[in-house]
C-alpha cells in the first residue's frame, strides 16, 4: 500500500510538472506531455484495481483429470451382439441400454449387475435387444444349456439364439422367438423342416415318419410334388408323403409310382 501512494504522489507531481512546462515549450509540448501524465496515472490505476481484486490467499485452481467410466471400458471387451428378432415367454427383466451398463467382468468371466448392485443369480435378463442368462453362481452363459427342459443354446457373447438358424460342429440347428432349440416338425416362413431329437436338421436325405416317407434337400427344406433325386423322379403330396405303389393324377396326366416311389416308364 505504501509503494501505491508513492506511485499516485509521483504521478500527480508529473502532472503539475507538465503543466509548469507547457509555459515555457508551448501548447503541442504542454499536450504530450499532459498525454504522458495520463498514461502513467491510468497504468497505476488499472495495477491498483486488480490488486484490489485479487486474493492472495486463493489456491490456484487445477483441472482434474477424469477417468474413462468403468462402462465404457468394459463394452470395449464385450464382444458386438447379434441382435435376434422375436418375444421371450420365460419371465425376464428387460433392462433398457444406455440407462446404466450391467456387464461386470471378473477374471475373465462376465457377470449381470441389476441397477441396483445385485449379481444377478439363476435368471434371465434382457438387454440392448438381446436375451441373457445368469446361472445360479452368476456366470454368464454360454453353449448349450438346458432350462426347464428346453435347450437353448447361448453364443460366445451371451445371447441365445431366438428366431434363427445356427451351426454348431458343422450340424444345422434352429430355435425359435423364445431361444427354444427345434425338435420335429417346423414351419418356418412357408416351408417345412425336420429336427431330430438332439435338434439336428435333416438335410439331403429321405427319412420315415408315422408310416410315410419324407425327403428334405440340402436346405432341409422338405420336399412336395415332382422331386427329381440322383436322377429319378418322386412324388410327394403337399404334406410332403411320398407316393408309392400308386397311381396319380398331375397336371391331367396319370403317372405311376413303384414301392420305392419311383416314376415308372414304359410298360408294367
Amino acid at each position: 500500500m505504501k509503494n501505491k501512494v508513492i506511485r499516485g504522489v509521483l504521478a500527480a507531481a508529473c502532472v503539475t510538472t507538465a503543466v509548469s512546462a507547457a509555459n515555457v515549450f508551448g501548447a503541442g509540448t504542454e499536450q504530450s506531455l499532459v498525454n504522458e501524465a495520463s498514461a502513467v496515472t491510468q497504468e497505476e490505476t488499472e495495477e491498483t484495481s486488480e490488486a484490489e481484486t485479487t486474493d492472495e490467499n486463493t489456491p490456484e485452481m487445477t483441472e482434474t483429470e477424469t477417468p474413462d467410466s468403468t462402462a465404457e471400458n468394459a463394452a470395449s471387451d464385450l464382444p458386438a451382439a447379434e441382435v435376434q428378432s422375436g418375444k421371450s415367454e420365460e419371465t425376464a427383466v428387460s433392462v433398457q441400454a444406455g440407462s446404466y451398463y450391467p456387464w461386470v467382468n471378473e477374471n475373465g468371466i462376465w457377470y449381470f449387475k441389476d441397477p441396483d448392485g445385485t449379481i444377478v443369480k439363476g435368471a434371465w435378463r434382457e438387454y440392448d435387444k438381446n436375451r441373457y442368462y445368469l446361472n445360479n453362481d452368476g456366470k454368464m452363459a454360454v453353449g448349450w444349456k438346458k432350462l426347464d427342459g428346453a435347450w437353448y443354446y447361448f453364443q460366445s457373447w451371451g445371447g441365445v439364439y431366438r428366431d434363427a438358424f445356427y451351426t454348431v460342429k458343422n450340424v444345422p440347428y434352429y430355435s425359435d422367438a423364445d431361444g427354444k432349440m427345434a425338435t420335429g416338425w417346423k414351419l418356418i416362413d412357408d416351408v417345412y423342416y425336420y429336427f431330430d431329437d438332439q435338434g439336428a436338421m435333416y438335410r439331403n436325405r429321405f427319412f420315415e415318419y408315422d408310416k410315410n416317407t419324407y425327403y428334405v434337400d440340402a436346405d432341409g427344406k422338405m420336399a412336395s410334388g415332382f422331386e427329381q433325386i440322383d436322377g429319378i423322379w418322386y412324388y410327394f403330396r403337399s404334406w410332403g408323403g411320398m407316393a408309392q405303389n400308386t397311381f396319380l393324377t398331375h397336371k391331367n396326366n396319370i403317372y405311376h409310382v413303384d414301392t420305392d416311389g419311383k416314376m415308372t416308364t414304359g410298360w408294367l
